[in-house]
């Protein structure tokens, strides 16, 4: 089924991104790994001293490295640091001759809130998975029902089998209903608002490389007039090509 495609789609999309996001997160955790051993500056003469660029290195040995491959962003090292860690501490890393515990425990929390946020992602990745399985369960459920329906013609079959095959679409269409305000229940209510406060935002975000950034609601449109299509000719236009 054609309208179910969409979805399918959209389920890919969800897991490339949840990979993409997971090494993302673990190329962070490699940072803070690396990091935490360098020694920092003493305040003696003579003591070891680590030059920060050792960490500006570090950090396009892990992080950069992992996204570089991950994804085409037109970002420098030292743009992607600034985004990533905080332009205020990037510009530290710049300007300070070593590594001082301050500094090392600012970075730290920097890329362990930025693994945070990798986590919080993941974790609105999962739920839209799941909004979007239950939808797609739903939907083919309806799709079987439609290609069990009775067409409507009168031409072919009594009046009473007719008015039975209308309530059946009826319902079916009623169906559609409830998916697509569920959907919206859960974008609007349900979904977290973190790392895009306009859940429109994260779908576009998310699905920018599809044909919808409303990939259920699309479905449901494209059963909505499958529906209303056998309810005029009689015919299901995939009742060959259901999906499993």
């Amino acid at each position: 089924m054609s309208d179910l495609r969409t979805i399918d789609r959209a389920l890919e999309r969800i897991e490339r991104e949840r990979e993409s996001i997971e090494r993302e997160r673990g190329a962070f955790d490699r940072f803070e790994t690396r990091l935490r051993p360098l020694p920092i500056a003493s305040r003696t003469a003579g003591g070891e001293r680590v030059d920060p660029t050792t960490v500006v290195e570090t950090y396009d040995d892990t992080v950069m490295a992992t996204v570089a491959r991950e994804r085409a962003y037109d970002e420098t090292l030292e743009e992607h640091l600034s985004n990533e860690l905080g332009e205020v501490l990037a510009k530290r890393l710049e300007k300070t001759e070593a590594l001082t515990g301050r500094l090392k425990r600012d970075l730290l929390s920097a890329a362990e809130e930025a693994r945070n946020r990798r986590e919080g992602l993941l974790v609105v990745l999962d739920g839209e998975r799941s909004s979007i399985e239950t939808a797609r369960r739903d939907l083919r459920r309806i799709h079987e029902r439609l290609v069990e329906t009775p067409g409507c013609s009168t031409h072919e079959q009594p009046i009473d089998r007719v008015i039975d095959g209308w309530r059946a679409l009826d319902g079916l269409e009623a169906n559609c209903g409830s998916i697509a305000t569920e959907r919206q229940r859960y974008l609007f209510e349900e979904r977290p608002s973190k790392p895009f406060d306009d859940p429109l935002l994260f779908d576009a975000y998310l699905y920018r490389d599809l044909e919808t950034t409303h990939p259920v609601l699309s479905a449901v449109a494209a059963t909505i007039e499958a529906i209303g299509s056998k309810r005029i000719t009689g015919i299901d236009r995939d009742e060959q090509d259901i999906p499993v």
